[in-house]
């Protein structure tokens, strides 16, 4: 009769082959592990940085509305005068040329839009650095700039009703047109240069 028992041989060349497919297994889910956390680490970096550079433009904005509001800056019909480009406040601008008591300012070919066309210090500056507000490690500190965009008039029943074009020493009436309105527009960056936001919100100032 025939031995029918079991190769030994036959039987530990199966278990090395199992034992393979186990280690490839356990490989392949350590290594989707290792990927999956380095993700995560990635998405909370970008989301850190994210919520950094907005609260840096937040806190640029509010610059930006307290340099409107501060005695000294914008009080008077004449002091629209600072709005031009290469006028003597870097980051003041208009929408359009417009006459200011005789002083015609024209409008920059093109404002900023981008993390590169900021330049908030030096002899190209083209906005307004914020300091002594943040965190002192950041790499850059944010900026804003202005654009006066016209003025608001009164309707013949006092409702403040329509914008007006900004020239408007062409023969209306300075009494009816009750406030100036500006555009601010601010940025920050995160603690990566590469990481900002940029924001944008508009203010009215009555002048005298």
């Amino acid at each position: 009769m025939k031995n029918l028992g079991y190769n030994k041989h036959k039987q530990n060349g199966a278990i090395l082959i199992v034992a393979l497919v186990f280690l490839m297994v356990l490989t392949i889910l350590s290594l989707s592990s290792v990927s999956n956390s380095s993700l995560e680490t990635r998405m909370a970096y970008n989301e850190r940085q994210s919520q950094i550079s907005h609260e840096a433009s937040e806190a640029a904005l509010r610059a930006g509305a307290n340099w409107v509001t501060t005695a000294g800056n914008i009080d008077t019909a004449a002091d629209l005068s600072k709005f031009g480009y290469g006028t003597s406040v870097k980051g003041l601008y208009q929408a359009v040329p417009f006459d200011a008591n005789g002083t015609v300012n024209s409008a920059p070919a093109t404002l900023i839009t981008e993390d590169g066309g900021w330049v908030c210090s030096g002899t190209d500056q083209n906005a307004i650095e914020v300091t002594g507000q943040l965190d002192g490690s950041l790499p850059r500190a944010p900026c804003f700039y202005l654009e006066y965009v016209g003025r608001t008039k009164l309707s013949d029943n006092g409702v403040i009703h329509s914008l007006q074009k900004l020239d408007y020493n062409d023969g209306v009436d300075l009494n009816s047109l009750k406030e100036a309105v500006f555009e601010i527009t601010a940025v920050g960056w995160g603690y990566d240069t590469n990481a900002y936001s940029i924001l944008r919100t508009n203010i009215r100032k009555q002048l005298d």
